[in-house]
């Protein structure tokens, strides 16, 4: 998951002036890792996934295991 592709992708939307990740990282830590989730956005802007994971933002308030998005909007018309 690349924080670039986010950001070029909430700035494509009408409006918007500025767009940036401030948090992209797992719920829970990788299994055969363990330890902490990591930073809040990785250094290298990109998320890696192993092979047999699936990145899932369902938007779901009852699941949030299964991701969430949140927007920090201001101003406009």
């Amino acid at each position: 998951v690349r924080v670039g592709s986010l950001v070029a992708a909430v700035a494509a939307v009408p409006g918007v002036r500025h767009a940036e990740v401030t948090r992209l990282r797992r719920l829970h830590p990788v299994r055969s890792g363990g330890g902490s989730p990591g930073p809040d956005v990785p250094p290298s802007g990109v998320l890696r996934l192993s092979p047999l994971e699936i990145a899932r933002l369902d938007g779901d308030s009852a699941r949030p295991e299964n991701g969430w998005l949140t927007l920090d909007l201001r101003g406009g018309r």
